[in-house]
């Protein structure tokens, strides 16, 4: 018989790969698939073909390629979904790959396209590579006896076993002459000598090398597996062996380089444990090791492993590997385990007295939907296969930085009764790891933990969570999934329930009242008082009443219940009565800040559907959004006379209220809408309403858009308080009077607390609250941290702050539960960090028009169910301290409060582009309270792009240092590195230096002082120096505009406050003056925060401690004696020909530098001389031309700079380059 091992071979692995992808397949489901690897075949010949078939373009031209390719996808995707349903509807025990896969398509972890590719490559792409080998590999054996004889006998010694388990082992092998062979023919006839171009889907970093998305790339397959000399002499000849032969260093080593180990481990994460470090919270003097001892159930399972054929440490294992998961927030996870290295080859070894124990790490994935029974399995294939290389060490390729280890201990104690007299046997194991698990002797269990990294509460929540889980895995017939909820018990519940504020009925249902009807109550009870006070003017309850009905009549007539309004916010008293009138009308308040772009404010008005515009007066009708048909003055609207209507009793507690703006992830705004009934509750609480009461006075400090001036003005006119608005051009001129006032951390920084002891209490809200802040206005004054998205009415939590304590937003309030919940929305033990959610009346329905937003972020409460009760994800990451307070940690996505707003950074960022045509890409970054950006191209102009982003985001939105570059730094996994974008710009926000000021800036400083007497009233003779603070020389918010307007006259430049606010130090000002205007950012202005680059890639020198007049008169000494730095090369007819220009080049000051940008700006030398040196307060970069100078050259005037630095006396230039021969010639085109 003649073997065609090609032509008989072709479709067995095909239809093996078939059935164990799809299950056994029938004769049908044969059929359909053998008429698809026909199809396949065909496009598969095309490819190989070449031309168009390759490229992506082929797939728009069409003709019969472009028919059969439409063709295969449609059925290839329906014999998929054919293919899962009969799965589904066989109920095969064992899942086959397609009914998980569909799960993950259901999740989202995949999407169906990614399935399909998947699946494709599987089953056909890599046949060739298959039948290749199947082919080749008896011909190798024919042509070599010994190799098929060694092959038969092996075979044999395991066929006489007869045992089916063993024989299975022995096909999988990766030890055996079989798999040698077949690794061996692989090597030598791969299917072709090079693969077919691929293209990198995204940028890769290999070594030091940045590999750009869609770089071609071809793997030289003959290259790699014969041309490798590193493969020895023979390396060409047919030698199975020599994977056989492999040393135990190189199979260690290639198992962590290539397999078990890095491989997956590459792209897990990190596996820090979500818990809250003991420095968050006050504590006292702690010892360093901590010890948590508990009992398992030890006789349990060893009757459960006994019927399972398991062993116990197998479920242990897997069990800390479910917990685990729970702890990281991740289904990939990572942790160490200690074996017993007693089954090395080595003779005596189990005699062997002494330790031999190894830490490994292991990488196990949890799938959710797996039974107990599967995943124990699993784990025990994956020991057994880790147990193989027990003896690896480190620089084998793996790292022992893990955050958990466990070790199983034998079972040393005597099973006799102890007497009352013996000692109990125990162990005191310490380890470098964070937490360690010893299980044993028999049935206990012990935590070791480090008490500075972790509370001794947390970890016994962990140990409880550990038994709990054992005792779940030893039900095989349960989904992992349903371990993750039974580990909340009932007392640990209990403790949530009280934290979280469940049991509460004022959560779950409305009050009777409304903003109208308690407003109305207060303007009965006192209609004298003063409810708005703008400068001298003011307005009393009644005359706001009667103004505010005349308002909400006109409304009557032209909305309906429910219908947005947009109000002009100015500020003004007219704006509060549009305001009231509104929700008298029963119509939906929604302020329009005028200060936004046209653009902006016509968007809000479309999203909202709003058809109505109140501006305030007759002259601020212009500023109409288009999309509101009708519009009136307030002026014009109070003119009018209206009949007494009880307004109150019209408006229902569950009618909305109010509608605010925040930042979507898609470019386009989220409207938010919520009620009466939200905005009421969160106002009953008395701490949480400011403590408004008749005569409280409230200053109006918060942005008109901002739904912090909701509650300001609401919760004032709605306790019978007085309002107290602005007059005047300082932002904070209000703030001298009031009671109680309402900010956000970033306005309270610009304030000196010492000034303002006129108020009795003051509430942070908007965005994180920091220590410094904190401190200083709970020192002086009861300072309270709010907390709440625009989505929950105003506030949530909060909690009065005192100096020293840790930062937290406290408990919720009377109408809201807290939930902190894990990636599943399961409820987690408390101490473990999670996703904040919250529920209750306060939350609103969700975003108007915006349904995919809404679902992403607006779920039915699946901890407190009931009618009508949703939850709302913040996005925010926390947890309950021990005090059953939440301590917040940051966000999960990309959202940030910035002074107040909230801005969603990857919205912003397609805002940007859009905005801006010329720009390809654009990586926004948070510094402090500053946005910064980085925009590609390199050569795009700053001032023009900062210009056209004026016209699409609000002021607060703008970034501040802008910088244009060629490539955003990435992270490993070929992403922005938005981490690293932030430290380019932190260089030069927070850590400058100053050295001794030179001539240009010692005459900026010397002007800037002068002003400063002038604005401050100093004395002559009080000095000022460059570490002085303006605000803390007496410099309040009316100096600080007289500040900037001085400054704007003297240097023609215009200078806002906010400039004047965010550079009070004198050294902060000289350096904004002193900038060269030219390839500087501005920040407003020309900004003088232009980020510094790194100095680890330039040979850039930083400059400490130099005199800077000395330095300057030094180098434009030199750079003025040598001609040669004159020169300019110009084409004249067909020469090139060097000409000197008329002035000698000179330093150039700048306030900060980017290093890249500037040694990269190229010359061009027909108007530019060719060296530059550019010097900043710390900082000098020289960039010249090679045509002009080389090493030598450049050693030559580096000594003359140092010489005259040092006050030396230059010598004489005794040759120039005009006196040269060589100088006078005409100059070619190769010389340059």
């Amino acid at each position: 018989m003649i073997l065609e091992p090609a032509e008989n071979l072709m479709f067995l692995p095909f239809w093996i790969l078939g059935d164990i992808l799809y299950g056994r397949l029938d004769e049908q489901m044969e059929r359909y698939l053998d008429k698809l690897q026909k199809l396949r075949h065909e496009l598969w010949k095309d490819g190989l073909a070449g031309g168009l078939a390759r490229y992506s373009i082929g797939r728009l031209i069409p003709g019969a390629r472009l028919k059969t390719l439409n063709t295969f996808k449609a059925l290839w995707n329906d014999f998929n979904d054919q293919a899962y349903e009969r799965a589904m509807k066989l109920g095969m025990p064992d899942a086959p790959p397609i009914v998980k896969m569909y799960r993950q398509i259901q999740t989202g972890q995949i999407s169906k396209l990614e399935f399909l590719h998947t699946m494709d490559e599987t089953l056909f792409a890599n046949l060739d590579v298959t039948v290749g080998n199947l082919s080749w590999n008896p011909v190798f054996l024919a042509a070599y006896p010994s190799v098929q004889e060694e092959i038969r006998q092996e075979e044999r010694r395991v066929r006489e076993n007869l045992d089916d388990d063993e024989w299975k082992a022995y096909l999988s092998g990766t030890s055996t002459m079989l798999m040698a062979s077949i690794l061996e023919t692989a090597r030598l006839k791969p299917m072709a000598s090079f693969s077919i171009p691929q293209a990198t889907p995204t940028q890769r970093i290999v070594g030091d090398y940045i590999i750009p998305e869609g770089t071609q790339f071809v793997v030289d397959s003959h290259g790699l597996n014969i041309g490798d000399a590193n493969r020895g002499a023979g390396r060409a000849k047919y030698h199975p062996r020599r994977f056989l032969n492999q040393n135990a260093v190189s199979r260690r080593y290639k198992f962590w380089r290539y397999g078990f180990g890095p491989r997956q481990r590459t792209s897990w994460p990190e596996d820090a444990l979500l818990l809250p470090s003991p420095d968050f919270e006050a504590n006292s003097a702690r010892s360093s090791a901590g010890r948590v001892t508990e009992k398992i159930p030890w006789g349990k399972v060893h009757d459960f492993c006994h019927i399972q054929n398991i062993s116990p440490s197998i479920v242990y294992h897997a069990a800390w590997a479910l917990v685990l998961s729970q702890y990281t927030a991740c289904n990939n996870i990572l942790f160490g385990v200690v074996l017993a290295n007693r089954h090395l080859p080595v003779a005596g070894i189990l005699e062997t007295v002494g330790p031999l124990m190894n830490m490994l790490p292991i990488c196990l994935h949890i799938d959710r939907e797996q039974y107990a029974s599967e995943f124990l399995q699993y784990v025990s294939h994956n020991f057994n296969m880790l147990s193989e290389y027990q003896w690896s060490k480190a620089e084998h390729g793996f790292s022992r930085n893990f955050s958990s280890a466990m070790a199983i201990q034998f079972d040393y104690e005597s099973d006799n009764p102890k007497s009352p007299d013996s000692l109990s046997s125990h162990t005191r194991i310490q380890s470098g790891v964070p937490v360690a698990i010893f299980v044993g002797p028999r049935d206990r269990v012990q935590f070791n933990y480090s008490k500075d990294r972790f509370y001794n509460r947390d970890i016994r929540h962990m140990c409880d969570a550990f038994l709990s889980v054992i005792g779940a895995l030893l039900i095989p017939n349960q989904k992992l999934e349903s371990f993750f909820t039974q580990l909340i018990g009932p007392s640990v519940r209990q403790t949530l329930a009280e934290f979280g504020n469940w049991a509460s009925e004022k959560t779950r249902s409305y009050g009777s009242e409304t903003l109208v009807s308690l407003f109305t109550e207060k303007c009965q009870s006192a209609p004298q008082s003063v409810a708005v006070i703008k400068g001298s003017s003011e307005m009393s309850y009644c005359e706001i009443d009667e103004c505010s009905k005349k308002v909400a009549q006109k409304l009557l007539k032209c909305i309906a219940p429910g219908d947005v309004v947009c109000v002009q916010a100015d500020r003004s008293t007219n704006w509060i009565v549009a305001a009231l009138g509104v929700v008298k009308a029963q119509g939906v308040y929604c302020p329009m800040d005028p200060n936004y772009p046209p653009a902006l404010r016509d968007l809000f008005c479309s999203t909202a559907n709003a058809r109505v515009f109140l501006a305030t007066d007759e002259a601020s009708k212009t500023s109409k959004p288009s999309s509101c048909q009708i519009f009136y003055s307030v002026d014009e609207m109070v003119a009018t006379q209206v009949p007494k209507i009880g307004w109150h009793s019209s408006v229902n507690p569950k009618a909305n209220a109010y509608m605010c703006f925040t930042s979507g992830s898609t470019s386009f705004p989220k409207g938010v809408i919520c009620t009466h009934g939200g905005i009421v509750g969160f106002e009953k609480d008395y701490v949480a309403r400011m403590t408004v009461e008749p005569g409280r006075k409230v200053a109006q400090v918060m942005s008109p858009a901002f739904d912090g001036s909701v509650h300001q003005i609401f919760s004032t006119l709605s306790y019978g308080g007085t309002l107290i608005l602005n007059d005047s051009n300082d932002l904070f001129d209000n703030l001298k009077c009031p009671d109680v006032a309402l900010l956000t951390p970033s306005l309270a920084r610009m304030l000196d607390s010492i000034n303002y002891q006129n108020l009795r209490a003051i509430w942070l809200l908007g965005e994180p609250l920091v220590r410094e802040i904190a401190d200083e206005w709970a020192s002086v004054i009861p300072t309270y941290n709010m907390y709440g998205p625009t989505e929950t009415s105003i506030g949530a939590a909060y909690a009065q702050i005192y100096p020293g304590d840790p930062i937290k937003i406290g408990k919720p309030t009377r109408c809201v539960r807290i939930y902190i919940l894990d990636p599943h929305r399961n409820l987690i033990l408390p101490g473990m960090t999670g996703d904040v959610y919250i529920a209750g009346i306060q939350v609103s329905c969700g975003y108007i028009g915006r349904q995919d937003e809404t679902g992403a972020s607006f779920f039915t409460d699946s901890v407190c169910s009931g009618p009508g009760q949703n939850m709302y994800k913040t996005g925010d990451r926390g947890y309950w301290t021990t005090r059953g307070e939440v301590a917040l940690l940051g966000r999960a996505d990309r959202q940030i409060k910035l002074r107040g707003f909230r801005l969603d950074l990857n919205d912003l960022e397609v805002r940007i582009l859009r905005g801006y045509s010329l720009a390809t890409a654009v990586a926004l970054a948070r510094v402090d309270d500053t946005l910064v950006a980085l925009v590609k191209p390199e050569d795009i102009n700053i001032d023009d792009f900062r210009l056209r982003l004026r016209d699409v985001l609000p002021s607060y939105a703008i970034p501040g240092p802008i910088r244009a570059v060629c490539v955003f730094p990435m992270t490993n996994r070929g992403k922005t590195d938005y981490t690293a974008i932030a430290d380019m710009f932190t260089s030069c926000l927070n850590k400058r230096i100053w050295p001794v000021a030179s001539p240009p800036f010692e005459d900026i400083r010397s002007k800037i002082i002068d002003i400063w007497r002038t604005v401050l009233k100093l004395d002559i003779n009080q000095p000022v120096n460059d570490t002085d603070h303006f605000v803390h020389m007496g410099g309040h918010s009316i100096e600080q505009l007289e500040l900037a307007n001085r400054l704007s006259t003297a240097f023609s430049k215009n200078i806002g406050t906010l400039q004047v606010v965010n550079f009070p130090h004198l050294r902060d000002q000289v350096a904004l003056f002193s900038c060269h205007t030219e390839n500087v950012s501005d920040y407003g202005t020309k900004d003088a925060a232009q980020s510094l680059s790194s100095l680890r890639h330039s040979n850039a020198s930083p400059i400490e401690g130099v005199n800077m007049a000395n330095l300057t008169d030094a180098w434009n000494t030199v750079l003025a004696r040598h001609d040669i730095f004159r020169s300019l090369y110009c084409v004249q007819g067909s020469q090139l020909v060097r000409i000197m220009s008329s002035s000698c080049p000179k330093v150039r000051y700048v306030s900060d530098i980017g290093i890249q940008e500037t040694i990269n700006d190229q010359f061009d030398l027909s108007k530019d001389v060719p060296i530059r040196v550019y010097l900043s307060l710390d900082l000098l970069i020289l960039v010249a031309s090679h045509i002009i100078l080389d090493l030598t050259s450049l050693q030559i005037v580096l000594r003359e700079v140092e010489l005259h630095v040092k006050g030396g006396r230059l010598p004489p230039v005794t040759r120039r380059y005009g006196d040269i021969t060589r100088w006078n010639q005409p100059a070619a085109s190769e010389d340059v």
